[in-house]
């Protein structure tokens, strides 16, 4: 069971839970597959952020051209969101380019589980952000139990 699986309910966020849960199930065994997922769902929620605001964002826009876009960025830096979107964002380019940061991958996951649970209330899909259930301390024990 994911975190993210409350996503699953909403039928216009089916590439945000598809990213987001494969990017929590890959933390501690393909780090940095699981960077590239967090980098997805990012530009999945500032996608579905700039749609929600009605501010006109190409198709193809990547994560860099969504967060170039000055009225996207005014709304979400009226927010933390703004600041963890660029940590998640830089914690991943470390992770999935550099091989660095590589144990840091649950702490970026749970960042990403925190910033979609607050743009989803923001927009009106939850209420409240359910409950984060970590990931264990050490998968490698895990595998052998």
């Amino acid at each position: 069971m994911s975190n993210f699986d409350y996503i699953s309910d909403f039928a216009d966020l089916i590439a945000l839970h598809k990213a987001t849960a494969d990017a929590e199930e890959l933390q501690t065994t393909a780090p940095r597959a699981a960077a590239e997922k967090c980098k997805q769902a990012l530009t999945e929620l500032c996608r579905l952020a700039a749609q929600k605001l009605d501010i006109a964002t190409p198709p193809q826009a990547t994560l860099s051209d969504l967060l170039d876009n000055e009225a996207l960025v005014s709304e979400l830096s009226n927010t933390d969101v703004l600041h963890q979107i660029h940590q998640v964002r830089r914690r991943s380019n470390l992770a999935h380019n550099l091989g660095e940061d590589l144990e840091g991958m649950p702490y970026v996951v749970e960042l990403l589980y925190h910033i979609v649970g607050t743009i989803l209330m923001r927009f009106g899909y939850i209420k409240q952000i359910p409950e984060y259930v970590p990931a264990a301390e050490n998968a490698f024990f895990d595998k052998i139990v």
